[in-house]
C-alpha cells in the first residue's frame, strides 16, 4: 500500500506553519492542478458525447 507523500507531510507542515496556512496552500494548490489542463488545446477541443466505440463485442 502505497501513501502520498503530501499526506506523510502534512501534520509536518501544519506543525510549522498553522493548520490553516496548510490547508489553504493544499487548496490553492488543488484548483491550479485542477485548471492546469485547461490550457492544453488538445483537451479543450474533447468533445463530450461524441464517442462511439469501434470494436464489437460477440458473445460465444
Amino acid at each position: 500500500m502505497s501513501i502520498p507523500v503530501g499526506h506523510l507531510s502534512v501534520p509536518i507542515l501544519a506543525a510549522a506553519f498553522g493548520t490553516a496556512a496548510v490547508a489553504m496552500t493544499g487548496g490553492a494548490l488543488t484548483v491550479v492542478a485542477m485548471l492546469l489542463p485547461l490550457l492544453l488545446p488538445a483537451l479543450r477541443r474533447i468533445e463530450l458525447g461524441t464517442f462511439k466505440a469501434n470494436y464489437t463485442f460477440k458473445a460465444n
